[in-house]
């Protein structure tokens, strides 16, 4: 997915060899009193700080707002409330228009408004067969 989107991104702990290896640990090394990979953070509790090798565990931050508010803004209602997004009938276009307007007033709805652009241009590029 990220690949064939242009970003780079890199997730070494899948790689198949490190899985069935790790699947084949004794539950023991994987979880042991109440932390959680174990074997894992002993390996590393030499190179890496406990500060780091013991934080809790923490989501990626998606700044949905300011692409919304800002990089994306002039570009959304050209792409939601276009002709043939409207005629997928996926969604209403006068609600489309309410999101966007009430969205542009507080913010509180670019998640879901990145998520209808998303789902929007990917019908344009698997389903229409376009570029944009």
């Amino acid at each position: 997915m990220t690949m064939a989107n242009s970003v780079e991104l890199r997730v070494p702990l899948l790689d198949h060899q490190v899985l069935e290896y790790a699947a084949a640990l004794p539950d023991s090394y994987k979880l042991h009193n109440a932390t959680t990979k174990y074997i894992l953070k002993k390996a590393f509790e030499d190179r890496v700080p406990k500060e780091i090798l013991f934080r809790k565990k923490t989501g990626f931050v998606v700044p949905y707002e300011k692409w919304i508010r800002d990089d994306l803004k002039k570009g959304i209602a050209d792409v939601l409330l276009d002709k043939k997004a409207t005629e997928r009938g996926y969604f209403e276009k006068k609600e489309i228009e309410n999101l966007v307007s009430q969205n542009n007033a507080n913010g509180h709805h670019s998640k879901e408004i990145f998520s209808l652009l998303t789902l929007e241009m990917w019908n344009r590029c698997f389903v229409d067969g376009r570029d944009n």
